[in-house]
């Protein structure tokens, strides 16, 4: 039989797009070759785009806990990995 389909684990997704939010949230930018890399990622797949968007939110939403923690006078946070998913979501439709 050659109509055999294979279907992406979905845990091996969701590492992956974990992997390129952590990325694209970094302190560098992504490379001309990893922004290849990434692009060709999101278009192997819609379950790859939609888990690069569950990543994108899901990093957004757990920034509410470094916004709840105490604020040391030493280290205060800015909140910019809210700034910066939802930045990565619109990235991800534009690759």
């Amino acid at each position: 039989m050659k109509n055999i389909v294979s279907f992406p684990d979905a845990a091996v997704v969701k590492k992956e797009a974990a992997h390129w939010i952590a990325r694209l949230d970094g302190d560098e930018e992504l490379s001309p070759v990893e922004r290849e890399s990434l692009r060709k990622w999101i278009h192997t797949s819609p379950a790859h785009h939609q888990a690069l968007y569950d990543a994108a939110e899901l990093w957004g939403n757990l920034n509410i806990l470094t916004e709840l923690a105490p604020q040391s006078t030493d280290n205060k946070t800015s909140g910019s990995a809210t700034a910066n998913s939802t930045e990565t979501a619109s990235e991800s439709n534009e690759l």
